[in-house]
């Protein structure tokens, strides 16, 4: 995955699976919309920072457990519906 990701969908969320991926150290992803969340998927040993605005959404990641790679990623969401949900597997 590149290190700098942008994910622009005017009308529509982002479901973005990295559990399998090769993550830099650090990584961000930014996803702007009107309308429309992000759902990502990353590994349990990943960091996951989420930062951003969204009048009407919410913020739910999944605790993890930091491991050795101290690998992060960072989540811009900008967007006026819609929320960030992350998970692990």
């Amino acid at each position: 995955m590149p290190a700098d990701t942008v994910v622009l969908t005017p009308v529509g969320g982002a479901d973005l699976d990295l559990s399998d991926a090769e993550i830099a150290p650090v990584t961000s992803v930014t996803k702007i919309s009107i309308a429309g969340g992000v759902r990502l998927r990353v590994p349990a040993d990943v960091t996951v920072e989420v930062e951003g605005f969204s009048l009407i959404g919410g913020r739910r990641v999944e605790p993890g457990t930091p491991g050795p790679s101290g690998r992060v990623v960072r989540v811009r969401n900008y967007s006026v519906f819609g929320g960030v949900s992350v998970t692990r597997g």
